[in-house]
């Protein structure tokens, strides 16, 4: 049992152990891990494989439980959204200059 979910074993392949995470233990939001499952229960859960970001297999509890009445599904992510920078890595991509050159010289400075 860890805060972020539970490390689970296959039964049938004894040692092979996989992390659940705590947001694929059940529909509904789940602050503790031990409000779902506990040490030694055995459950079912559902395969997706490796995950080809990270090289973890993902598994999921909630993928074979009933979905919720009332249950809507978010729209899927689009990948090619902006991600709110630039090539540059700069944070503001408005087309303006990030730099204050055009300021004005502040009024208790005397000029020389």
């Amino acid at each position: 049992m860890l805060d972020f979910g539970a490390v689970v074993e296959y039964m049938d392949a004894p040692g092979n152990e996989v992390l659940l995470h705590v947001s694929e233990l059940a529909w509904e939001r789940t602050e503790n891990v031990s409000d779902v499952v506990n040490m030694g229960d055995v459950f079912d859960v559902k395969y997706f494989g490796q995950d080809p970001r990270t090289r973890k297999e993902k598994v999921s509890r909630k993928a074979i439980l009933p979905k919720p009445e009332g249950y809507v599904a978010r729209p899927p992510r689009d990948d090619k959204r902006p991600s709110g920078r630039d090539n540059r890595g700069s944070r503001d991509n408005r087309g303006r200059d990030n730099r204050r050159d055009d300021r004005k010289p502040r009024e208790d400075k005397k000029e020389e």
